[in-house]
């Protein structure tokens, strides 16, 4: 009954709304754009922040209508990384189908459908008992700590039954300030904020919304103490202003945080061992081993590396043309495992030490293929909100990689425009080699050793000796500006010119005589000619990316839209 109420509701409110633009024959909703920016976060942003925000998902959709325009998602690459996200995204959604949310109660459901599209400002003040998980010391026992609440709870509302309806927030807050043990209290003076229905803990959200405004609570208790709750308003949830036939999959999904782990954990494992078990699957464990054992020579004997790439090459180099399982009566080969590995991120293969690693990983394909299978014979991937979920996931791969076409499209500029902004460049003092010096240095790991070659080109008055006796030599030119004492030192001589001792920065010590300066002068062409390009591509590169949006509104007639 909940599904069809939606539908209809669903189709009511899509005929009764005007799109916030179109693309092509296809109207684009605002419940789309609120999906990416959630209403409660879209009304705290300034203007500016809400312009940007527009132009970014009015820019993703853009992108996404062209590149499938274009055909842009049966491109190899794009085409195999969309199939591969939309089977990962069904498995995800046939866990949550089919182990999931069958274990939530039927009562928990209802609630969530009453209530999700509520929200509700809230007030708390928190009291901890000893061994609650509120962080401080706290001496009470959970009774005591329910005590007090319950007085404190009594003090609050004689003061609230005297006071007007202006005033009640004022008079809780005060109370919050005097009496809470929340750290946060001294900042935000026991107010929570909006609370939606599936964001906190059952016994508190319950209490929340079981609560009408201005009413305060009896003490509520979680793991972090006894809480007095006080509803200030109520308001519309941000699942209020999402596509209404989502509702149903969005209800089940905020009952999740009801489950206990242990019990989904068993209900997945049950899940995994009714599709893939013993009955079901059967490995030829000779073959298994052989495939193990070519792994374990090609890492201990000749001392490689084991990772996706390597255990592909090295089972097809084996040539294996054996069965390797039989699932459900029908055989697979080897060849079953390569494919089933070149489909995988390389992040994701584990490293296989020991024979049972690759039969856990050979089951977890086998699973993953399963489910599928499943998934398929149920028909979820026809649900809308599965739907949904892989249509938000294209755009976003679309948009990535349509970006990273057009960028990688750019041609090389030709030889003529190089010339152009190289002779620019130079008129205007860029691609200039600084001035340089060339000197003869004498280096020493000591300050006692440089004195003595100082002192000797003192006594001798000869450099050319000196520079030998201390084998010193003449070094590459040094550019102005390049730092360094030595460097600041030589720019202030003259050709021939001795230096006294230099104290280099990394403790050596230098003695070093002037010999040329070579004045600074535009480097040649073909020298900076791949810097220029790489400077044309890249300007070239962030037009494209700078005027996506605008081009892309001129193109498909689209000024913008208001929300």
């Amino acid at each position: 009954m909940f599904n069809k109420t939606f539908l209809i509701f669903f189709f009511a409110f899509l005929f009764s709304q005007q799109p916030l633009f179109k693309l092509g024959n296809q109207g684009v909703y605002d419940y789309s754009f609120f999906e990416m920016v959630p209403h409660s976060e879209w009304s705290l942003l300034d203007t500016t922040k809400q312009r940007l925000t527009k132009n970014s998902f009015l820019e993703k959709e853009l992108v996404y209508f062209e590149a499938n325009t274009l055909g842009h998602h049966f491109f190899g690459e794009n085409y195999i990384k969309l199939q591969e996200r939309e089977e990962q995204l069904l498995i995800n959604y046939t866990y949550e189908s089919l182990v999931a949310y069958p274990l939530i109660k039927e009562k928990n459901i209802l609630s969530a459908k009453k209530n999700i599209l509520k929200k509700y400002f809230t007030h708390h003040i928190l009291l901890g008992y000893k061994g609650c998980s509120m962080p401080g010391e706290f001496l009470k026992t959970k009774d005591e700590a329910f005590f007090l609440a319950s007085e404190i709870k009594d003090k609050i509302v004689s003061s609230l039954s005297g006071s007007p309806d202006s005033l009640k927030v004022s008079v809780f807050k005060d109370f919050a300030k005097a009496e809470s043990q929340d750290p946060s209290v001294s900042q935000n003076g026991g107010a929570l904020g909006w609370v939606s229905w599936g964001r906190t803990v059952e016994s508190f959200q319950k209490a929340v919304f079981n609560l009408g405004p201005g009413v305060v609570s009896d003490p509520i208790l979680t793991d972090f103490g006894y809480h007095l709750i006080f509803v200030e308003k109520e308001g519309l949830s941000d699942f209020s202003y999402y596509n209404p036939v989502f509702l149903d999959d969005i209800t089940k999904k905020t009952c999740l945080q009801s489950l206990d782990f242990e019990d989904l954990r068993a209900a997945a494992l049950d899940f995994d061992s009714s599709l893939v078990s013993q009955k079901t699957l059967n490995i030829n464990r000779p073959v298994l081993n052989n495939i193990f054992k070519l792994f374990e020579k090609n890492i201990k004997e000749k001392k490689l590396r084991g990772n996706k790439n390597s255990y592909i090459n090295w089972i097809e180099e084996g040539g294996f043309s054996d069965v390797l399982f039989i699932y459900n009566e029908e055989a697979f080969g080897v060849n079953w495992l390569v494919y089933y590995l070149n489909k995988m991120p390389a992040t994701r293969v584990p490293s296989i030490k020991k024979e049972e690693d690759l039969v856990s990983l050979l089951k977890s394909f086998v699973l993953q293929e399963a489910v599928l299978g499943l998934a398929k014979e149920q028909n979820l991937s026809s649900s809308f909100y599965f739907k949904n979920e892989v249509l938000k996931h294209k755009k976003n791969i679309l948009q990535k990689e349509f970006s990273s076409f057009l960028v990688n499209s750019i041609e090389k500029p030709d030889s003529s425009s190089v010339r152009a902004l190289y002779d620019k460049g130079v008129y205007r003092g860029e691609y200039i080699k600084p001035k340089s010096v060339v000197y003869s240095e004498i280096k020493t790991a000591s300050e006692n050793e440089i004195n003595k070659a100082y002192n000797h080109f003192l006594s001798q008055k000869d450099f050319d000796k000196t520079l030998k006796v201390f084998n010193g030599a003449t070094k590459s030119p040094v550019t102005q500006g390049s730092g360094g004492p030595l460097s600041l030192a030589a720019f202030d001589m003259k050709v021939g010119e001795v230096s006294s001792p230099i104290e280099n920065r990394n403790k050596t010590f230098s003695l070093i005589r002037i010999e040329k300066f070579i004045e600074e002068e535009p480097f040649s062409l073909k020298k900076v000619y791949n810097q220029i390009e790489r400077k044309i591509i890249k300007e070239k590169q962030d037009s494209v990316k700078l005027n996506l949006l605008k081009n892309l509104k001129k193109k498909h007639l689209v000024e913008g839209f208001d929300i």
